[in-house]
Parts: structure tokens; C-alpha cells; sequence
């Protein structure tokens, strides 16, 4: 009977040695996999910083391009402004000079009817 125990004891401990070699084959396999995603998440964020770099440059040439082009038309359409203002001041001149004209005729017409006509 006690060898019966014996027995037993030692077969149970045989079982916990197998189970725990098995078990520290899974944690290896286990930390074999943690660590390999790590390595993956490593990667994905450097291909992330990678990628938000490349947008960041090209976004800055996009505002550069932007800002040349809005400079360019702002130029533009002052100098358009300009010259329209320029037509119009002298329109205006010329409006002013015929109604002058047409004020001093007016007043000066009675004038010379009574002049040319007796």
C-alpha cells in the first residue's frame, strides 16, 4: 500500500513535470509571439512616422504652390483695379468737361442770340 502511494506520487509528479515542460514550451512560444508583434507594431509606426512625414512635405508644397498662386492673382487684380480706375478717372474728367461746356453755352446762349439777332 504504500509503495501503492509511492507509486502514485510519483506518477503525479512525472504528469506535473511533463505539464510544466509543456507549459514552458507555450510561454517560449508565446513570448516568441508577443515579441514578434512588437517588432510588427515597431515597424507599422516607423512606416506611420514615415508616411506623415512624406504628407507633411507635400502639404507644404501644396501651401507654397497656394500662397505663389494667390500672390500672383492678388498682383494681378490690383493691376487690374488700377487700370480700371485709371479709365474711369478719366472718363469721369471728360463727363465733367462736357457738362462745364454745356453749363457755359446754356449761359452764354441768351448772350449771343441778343448779339446775333437785333
Amino acid at each position: 500500500m504504500v509503495d501503492d502511494r509511492f507509486n502514485k506520487i510519483d506518477d503525479a509528479i512525472q504528469r506535473l513535470a511533463i505539464v510544466a515542460g509543456d507549459l514552458s514550451k507555450m510561454l517560449a512560444v508565446h513570448e516568441h509571439r508577443i515579441s514578434y508583434q512588437e517588432k510588427s507594431s515597431e515597424n507599422i509606426v516607423a512606416s506611420m512616422e514615415k508616411r506623415r512625414a512624406e504628407v507633411d512635405n507635400v502639404l507644404k508644397d501644396v501651401y507654397s504652390t497656394m500662397r505663389i498662386e494667390i500672390n500672383s492673382l492678388r498682383e494681378s487684380a490690383t493691376a487690374q483695379h488700377n487700370e480700371q480706375n485709371a479709365k474711369i478717372h478719366e472718363i469721369q474728367k471728360t463727363m465733367w468737361k462736357a457738362v462745364g461746356a454745356v453749363t457755359i453755352l446754356s449761359w452764354a446762349s441768351p448772350f449771343l442770340f441778343k448779339m446775333i439777332l437785333p
